[in-house]
């Protein structure tokens, strides 16, 4: 069912009615996440399915010794929680 979806420039993990998808920034550039966030929220009404926006997290990793400061990634006009980890 989500076989066709393609997030250019991001890792795509896809399992069943589950997508997590990844980027590496490197020092001083710009994330891209929020496109990320924008191409999967609008592939998924175009394939008759609707993101939970409650259950859509955001996991920042970072092994720098100052860490970089990142815009909010939204989906809907809602902010994603940023989370120190998670499992499902």
């Amino acid at each position: 069912m989500i076989n066709d979806l393609v997030v250019s420039d991001a890792c795509v993990w896809k399992y069943v009615d589950d997508t997590t998808t990844s980027e590496v920034v490197l020092k001083g550039a710009m994330s891209g996440a929020q496109l990320i966030a924008d191409k999967v929220a609008e592939w998924s009404p175009n394939n008759r399915l609707q993101l939970n926006t409650d259950k859509c997290k955001e996991l920042r990793i970072s092994f720098a010794k100052k860490t970089q400061v990142f815009e909010s990634v939204e989906i809907d006009g809602k902010d994603l929680e940023i989370v120190a980890s998670y499992w499902t």
